[in-house]
């Protein structure tokens, strides 16, 4: 019996051993020249084109241990993306692939963990659907590279995925030459390299990433021109796992998600029923690093029960989102949202109660859960919070409020105006002022109005992307006290009016001109009197006696 039993015991122990040669003896992935790589799509590059791989080049070869910075750019601004830098390992001995943290910007920095030759992609995705449903309708991914890293890279790889590229012209060409050149395929890559990409040696140093200064920007009147800059500086919760890949078992090493911040409530008098508003922040980035280990020790070992020593593997890389829910609790009932949106790092939520409700403040309840099954993990967090409610108000039936704080008089309207046709805004004739944001969106503008020269300049302006899509647009500032990137509340102080610009090469007086437009393009303007919440009847026209054609265009109270 014990012969039998060693008998056994011997084979299998043969046959794991024999097994375990095989695998490290496998060849990284078939060659062929249709073999297809996790997580390099060559289909996805012919769905969308805006985005181009600047650098590193096709083909380059890096030290082991640098860190590679990956940068593109966006051929079509008026496209705004989420990016991910993908990347598998074609050589080495292990082949996983590594997904980067997603990013709004247009660069990023890869470690690979080992001597290989790797495939990348940046993987691009439209920011307004990342988060839904239709993400994977929304898509794409640039070119491929294959880089070497601390490796040559064989002749199969490089030619999987290479496509030719025309060589940038220098000096534009006036005459055809007599006889037609040609560039042969290695000098043409040669040359690419040569005129887009460092030397190997050259990147033999670490990257130092470049700080961009600020600049003004030229205001276009049509704003397809200008560039967006999104997002700002945000909370985001880093979370580290110790996950053991032989027995599956994880240990938590740090994870704590961030708690609702700056939660205000307001309660709006519908008629027949109370809605109630929340708002505040939230931050919903989790980084999660995930280290992989396995056990050391070989199977004779582990039969005879010995402890199992750990081998560190890899760190995984996620950036997640995770599941969220929020409930109003008041009076001892429950109240599930009715709208919810997240712009940003901000929040907001409403729901109805009944008319006859007494709401001086609510506790809103927040639960907030990932799940990652692959390595077993599982975090989630509950809070409640009292959140006093602000004074009871009536409905408001329009969506903005008035960019100051007390009446002030116009100048020129809205529309078809004895001075101009049309006239695009408000003129408020106001000097030195402070002016408020009129809702609550994104700064997306900041600079000086030099589209059509110095003659036709609208001087210092500033622009507004409101949460609900709108644009408003103020001109002629002498300051103003925000940035791009940054958001803004309703009613926040964001600019000084000044005199800034010209008309027709004259200086101007002090005024504000005001714009609000459906959309970012200047021709999609709409009269602000239709959009501004206030008592027009108290808006008079200034200095309509002396001069009768301010009192043209769409004047909500013709006559004064």
């Amino acid at each position: 019996m014990q012969k039998k039993f060693l008998h056994i015991s011997t084979t299998i122990l043969i046959a794991f051993f024999l097994g375990f040669l095989l695998y490290n003896h496998m060849p990284s992935i078939a060659q062929e020249e249709n073999v297809q790589v996790p997580g390099i799509n060559e289909e996805l590059i012919e769905k969308n084109k805006d985005v181009e791989v600047l650098s590193p080049s096709y083909g380059d070869v890096f030290p082991f241990g640098e860190d590679i910075l990956i940068s593109w750019r966006n051929k079509n601004p008026q496209n705004e993306y989420i990016y991910v830098v993908y990347y598998y390992y074609l050589e080495g001995q292990f082949h996983m692939g590594y997904s980067g943290r997603s990013t709004e910007q247009t660069e990023f920095f890869i470690q690979p963990f080992q001597e290989s030759v790797i495939a990348l992609q940046v993987y691009y995705y439209d920011k307004e659907f990342f988060y839904t449903e239709q993400k994977k309708d929304h898509t794409y991914a640039s070119d491929i590279l294959v880089l070497g890293i601390g490796m040559d890279i064989p002749e199969f790889w490089y030619k999987r995925f290479y496509r030719e590229k025309p060589l940038p012209i220098e000096n534009p060409i006036t005459e055809p030459p007599t006889e037609p050149i040609t560039i042969p395929k290695e000098k043409a890559k040669e040359k690419i390299q040569e005129i887009v990409s460092p030397s190997v040696e050259q990147r033999s140093k670490k990257f130092v990433k470049k700080v961009i200064q600020n600049q003004e920007e030229t205001f276009a009147w049509n704003l397809t021109e200008q560039r967006e800059v999104q997002g700002s500086q945000s909370k985001s919760t880093e979370c580290r796992y110790k996950y053991i890949q032989t027995n599956g078992s994880v240990q938590k090493i740090q994870c704590d998600i961030p708690s609702l911040e700056n939660l205000s409530a307001q309660v709006i008098d519908r008629g027949t029923y109370k809605e109630i508003l929340v708002r505040g922040d939230i931050y919903r980035d989790i980084f999660v690093d995930i280290d992989i280990y396995t056990c050391k020790n070989n199977i004779l070992q582990l039969l005879l029960g010995k402890e199992c020593k750990e081998k560190y593997i890899t760190t995984e890389n996620l950036h997640i989102y995770p599941n969220i829910h929020m409930s109003i609790l008041l009076n001892g009932k429950k109240y599930s949202p009715l709208s919810f949106g997240i712009s940003q790092n901000n929040f907001f939520l409403t729901t109805q109660v009944s008319k006859t409700e007494n709401v001086e403040s609510i506790d809103l309840e927040y639960i907030t859960a990932f799940r990652i099954s692959q390595f077993n993990i599982f975090e989630n967090k509950k809070e409640k919070y009292t959140v006093s409610v602000e004074e009871e108000v009536q409905e408001r039936t329009k969506p903005f409020i008035f960019p100051f704080n007390q009446i002030v008089g116009v100048s020129q309207w809205h529309g078809y105006t004895a001075y101009q046709k049309p006239h695009t805004g408000i003129d408020f004739s106001v000097v030195k002022k402070d002016t408020l944001a009129v809702g609550d969106g994104l700064i997306v503008g900041k600079g000086w109005d030099d589209y059509y020269g110095e003659c036709l300049s609208g001087g210092n302006y500033l622009t507004v992307r409101h949460d609900n899509g709108m644009h408003s647009v103020y001109f002629h500032l002498e300051d103003s006290f925000t940035d791009v990137g940054k958001r803004v509340k309703e009613g926040d102080i964001v600019a000084k009016t000044g005199k800034s610009g010209a008309w027709n090469c004259q200086p101007l007086a002090y005024h504000l001109h005001f714009e609000l437009r459906e959309n970012a393009q200047q021709n999609s303007h709409v009269n602000p009197v239709e959009y501004i919440e206030q008592d027009w009847d108290k808006i008079l026209t200034v200095g309509y006696k002396q001069y009768p054609g301010r009192l043209s265009g769409d004047n909500p109270h013709p006559g004064r």
